[in-house]
């Protein structure tokens, strides 16, 4: 069986947050556990949420709170967590059940390129109480009577290469002391390798959620800044066209390289990196109200 880090046992909650009220506090993006096999990681995402107070919350960041109590109560206290998932789903069953489906797929697909054991669940099959296949069945049929039948899922592409790009972005990071100089290499290999999936149709939309978590990897370790901006831009432009529902670590990604005064690429080219930002927030408004988060 493949052996992978935590990412690939995660989910980035990217709900849309347009049009809510100003007064009221949003939870930057993050990834949620979606099994119990990393304990340190649910705990110390939950202490995040627990930073907030529920009633302050968006609606969209309310369920963030929701699903990352739902999954700490199940797998560290394990009690509680029902309240949580219902009042979730109760609350926001179109962008909970739009999470759910697309974890159920991601989690199968998993399961059969041998990234994960079949006995490995996922939380929503490990609630106590609840069956899954009726919460999906009945995600699906919400989703479908109020929007139309969904699009098939996309298949996986390119997954040997990608998969190799992964490989290649954690080789000597996994290692206890980093050898810089030939990791710094690989990246470059990979940005390269990135660059070249794009150009074969100048989109993402052909990718899977696993394959396009992987491009954010690659931007997140990338110390060549000209190409960081150019691929943050592309990330914008895929995400405002729906060809891509998200993008695991892009948010940390831009804190990393372009918030004020510690990013990599700021301390680099201050001007530069204002600009750049002050574009992005003329060309998508709406989504840089809740991506360009906490850069000041």
């Amino acid at each position: 069986m493949k052996h992978y880090i935590f990412f690939f046992f995660n989910v980035l909650l990217f709900f849309p947050k347009f049009g809510s009220s100003q007064d009221l506090v949003i939870i930057p993006d993050m990834p949620i556990s979606l099994t119990g096999e990393f304990p340190d990681e649910i705990i110390e995402r939950y202490n995040k949420v627990r930073e907030y107070e529920f009633v302050t919350l968006q609606e969209s960041s309310k369920d963030v709170y929701d699903f990352a109590s739902t999954v700490y109560h199940l797998y560290i206290t394990k009690d509680s967590a029902n309240f949580y998932f219902d009042r979730m789903i109760q609350r926001s069953p179109r962008r909970v059940c739009r999470i759910l489906i697309s974890a159920d797929k991601n989690h199968k697909r998993r399961i059969e390129e041998e990234w994960i054991t079949p006995e490995t669940k996922w939380f929503l099959e490990d609630l106590p109480g609840k069956d899954a296949n009726e919460i999906l069945n009945y995600c699906n049929e919400y989703i479908e009577a109020r929007f139309g039948k969904q699009k098939p899922p996309k298949e996986p592409i390119l997954s040997a290469v990608v998969s190799e790009i992964f490989e290649l972005d954690q080789k000597y990071r996994l290692e206890k002391t980093t050898d810089w100089k030939l990791q710094d290499s690989l990246d470059s290999l990979n940005r390269v390798a990135v660059d070249s999936l794009y150009s074969l149709n100048n989109s993402l939309k052909h990718f899977t959620l696993d394959e396009i978590n992987v491009f954010s990897f690659v931007l997140h370790h990338s110390k060549d800044c000209e190409w960081n901006i150019r691929w943050t831009e592309i990330f914008f432009e895929e995400l405002k066209t729906n060809n891509i529902e998200g993008a695991q670590l892009l948010q940390e990604a831009i804190r990393r390289w372009f918030k004020k005064d510690t990013g990599k690429c700021y301390k680099n080219d201050p001007e530069g990196v204002r600009d750049f930002l002050d574009g992005l927030r003329r060309k998508y408004p709406e989504m840089s109200e809740n991506i360009l988060t906490g850069l000041e």
